[in-house]
C-alpha cells in the first residue's frame, strides 16, 4: 500500500501543477480561498521563557521514588488537582494547577545539546540546521525561521488592520501597539548579546518583536566575579522597566516632533530610492509605528507600569521578572496578540535557570520563589479580570536538566539535557488539570506521546486561529509555509 503523504512538503511535492495549468502561487491562492477559517480560541498569548534550561525533574516532573542522585533534595507537594504534584517550592502555583495542562514529554531529537540551538528550536518551532553547529555560527541571519511572535504579528496584525480599515476604526489602542512584544530585552548576562530565534528572520525586520528594556539609569548586571547566592545590596534597583524609545525629550512636544519627522522624511527620500523595495517597506512601517507610539497618549498609557498601585506591584514582586509579568498583563489587556517574557537571572545568581552550580540552593532561595510569586499573581489577575479564557499562557525553556545530580562545575549542579522537559499551557481554551505525555522513571526520556517544539508552536497557532493561514512569500514572491511539520496537541476542550 502506498504511503499517504502527511506533511505539506509531501503533498506539494506530489502535485503536478502543469497538468492543471496552474503555477504554485495560483494553487496556494486557490487553497487559501477554499480553506475554512478557524475561529480563534485566544486573542493573546503570553510565552514565559525560563532562560537557561529549567530543571523539569526538580519542578514539574518529580520522581520521588527514584534514587537520591536522581530525585535530589526537594519533595513534591499536592496541587489543586488530585494526582498531580509539583515541587514544594512552588506552593502558590500548586493551588492554581487546575488551570494548567502539563506536557511532560517534550524532546529535541538530533539537536545539539546547547542553549543557542535550544532557544532557536523552541522559539521558532523549527530544528536548526546542523551545518551551523561546527564553529559556533550563532549570529542571527535574515534567512532564519521567524520567532513565534513574529509569525503571530505577521498574521494577526494584518487581519486586524483589514478589519479596522473596513469598519473605519482608527482609534483602537491595540492597533497602535506592536503585535509582538518581548521583555526584558537581554536574556543572558554572561553573553550580553542577542540570541537565536528571537527575530523575524525571513519574514522581514518589520515583524521583529518590540523590545522593552530595563530602565537604563538603573540597569545592573550580575557578573562572574560576584559571589553566587548572595543577597543584593539594598542600593541596587533590580525592578524597573522603561520603554525608553517612547520618551520624547522634555523640550520637544508632539507637534514639534511631527515637524521634525516630516523634515526627516524629505531628507531620507534620496537614500530610500537607492535601497531595495523590501527593506524600504520594513523601515517605513517601523517609522510609522515609532511615531504613533511616541505621539499617542493611549498607547503610552498601556505601557505605563508606574500607574499600577504599589500593592499590585508588590504582589507580583519587586523583581525584574515580577514587574515584567505585570507588564504582560497590561499588554494583553490592551490587546497585544503576543507577549514574550524572557526570564532574567535574579540578582545574586549568575547562571539563571542554567543551574550548573548549586542547583538546589539557587532554585530554593532565588529562582522558584521569584517564579511562584510572579506567576501566581499573573494567573490570579487573568482569572479575576476574566482574561484567562482569551489568553493562552505557555511556560517553556530551552532545555531540561540532567536526571542525575552532578556537574563538572559542581557536585550539586545539573547539566544540560534537551532529551526531555516539561512545557505548561493554560487558558485560551486549554482544558486544565491534566497532563499529556510522560517521562520514564528518572525523567530522562519520554515514554509516551513524545512532543517536539514544532508541536508546541502548532498549538499556539491553533489557539490564535492562524494554523490554517501560515503561508508566506519571500522577497522574490515565492511562497513557503511557516510550519510544515508539527500538529496541535489535543489540549483544548
Amino acid at each position: 500500500m502506498a504511503t499517504i503523504p502527511t506533511t505539506r512538503r509531501q503533498i506539494l511535492g506530489g502535485l503536478s501543477l502543469g497538468m492543471l495549468g496552474l503555477g504554485l502561487p495560483d494553487l496556494l491562492r486557490l487553497r487559501g480561498q477554499a480553506a475554512p477559517q478557524r475561529s480563534a480560541r485566544a486573542k493573546s498569548t503570553i510565552l514565559i521563557f525560563l532562560n537557561g534550561g529549567a530543571s523539569h525533574v526538580d519542578m514539574w516532573d518529580m520522581k520521588p521514588d527514584a534514587p537520591i542522585e536522581v530525585r535530589g533534595e526537594f519533595q513534591p507537594i499536592d496541587t489543586s488537582v488530585p494526582g498531580i504534584q509539583i515541587t514544594e517550592h512552588l506552593p502558590l502555583t500548586a493551588q492554581l494547577m487546575h488551570h494548567f495542562a502539563l506536557v511532560r514529554s517534550v524532546q529535541m531529537p538530533g539537536v545539539e545539546n546547547s542553549h543557542p540551538w535550544g532557544y532557536y528550536y523552541m522559539l521558532t518551532g523549527h530544528p536548526p540546521d546542523p551545518s551551523r553547529y561546527p564553529g559556533g555560527q550563532l549570529e542571527p541571519r535574515s534567512s532564519d525561521w521567524p520567532f513565534l511572535g513574529s509569525v503571530v504579528a505577521a498574521k494577526l496584525r494584518r487581519e486586524s488592520n483589514r478589519s479596522a480599515e473596513a469598519s473605519g476604526d482608527k482609534t483602537d489602542v491595540a492597533r497602535l501597539l506592536p503585535a509582538a512584544v518581548q521583555l526584558p530585552w537581554i536574556w543572558d548576562q554572561m553573553a550580553k548579546t542577542d540570541y537565536l530565534g528571537g527575530f523575524a528572520g525571513r519574514l522581514g525586520r518589520v515583524f521583529d518583536p518590540f523590545l522593552i528594556p530595563f530602565d537604563p539609569k538603573l540597569r545592573s548586571f550580575a557578573s562572574s566575579s560576584e559571589p553566587l547566592l548572595e543577597a543584593p545590596p539594598t542600593s541596587v534597583r533590580w525592578d524597573s522597566l522603561a520603554v525608553t524609545d517612547l520618551m520624547l525629550p522634555a523640550e520637544m512636544n508632539a507637534a514639534r516632533f511631527q515637524n521634525r519627522s516630516s523634515l526627516l522624511e524629505r531628507v531620507d527620500d534620496f537614500q530610500r530610492s537607492q535601497e531595495r523595495r523590501a527593506n524600504i517597506a520594513g523601515y517605513d512601517r517601523y517609522q510609522q509605528q515609532a511615531m504613533t507610539l511616541l505621539t499617542s497618549p493611549a498607547a503610552k498609557r498601556a505601557l505605563a507600569i508606574e500607574e499600577e498601585p504599589d500593592a499590585v506591584r508588590d504582589r507580583y514582586g519587586r523583581s525584574i521578572n515580577g514587574q515584567s509579568a505585570l507588564m504582560c498583563r497590561r499588554l494583553v489587556e490592551a490587546g497585544v496578540p503576543f507577549v514574550n517574557l524572557q526570564w532574567m537571572a535574579p540578582r545574586g545568581y549568575y547562571y539563571n535557570w542554567d543551574c550548573h552550580v548549586e542547583n538546589f540552593r539557587a532554585l530554593k532561595n532565588l529562582l522558584l520563589p521569584d517564579l511562584d510569586q510572579a506567576l501566581s499573581a499573573l494567573m490570579t489577575d487573568l482569572v479575576d479580570r476574566r482574561l484567562l479564557d482569551e489568553t493562552l499562557v505557555v511556560i517553556a525553556s530551552d532545555m531540561g536538566r540532567t536526571p542525575r545530580v552532578g556537574d563538572a562545575l559542581s557536585p550539586s549542579g545539573r547539566n544540560h539535557w534537551n532529551f526531555c522537559q516539561t512545557v505548561l499551557f493554560a487558558g485560551g481554551g486549554v482544558r486544565g488539570g491534566r497532563h499529556y505525555g510522560s517521562s520514564d522513571k528518572i525523567a530522562a526520556y519520554p515514554t509516551d506521546n513524545p512532543v517536539r517544539p514544532e508541536h508546541i508552536a502548532a498549538t499556539m497557532y491553533e489557539a490564535l486561529g492562524i494554523s490554517e493561514n501560515l503561508w508566506a512569500t519571500d522577497a522574490l514572491g515565492r511562497p513557503y509555509h511557516l510550519l510544515e511539520d508539527g500538529h496541535s496537541l489535543p489540549l483544548f476542550g
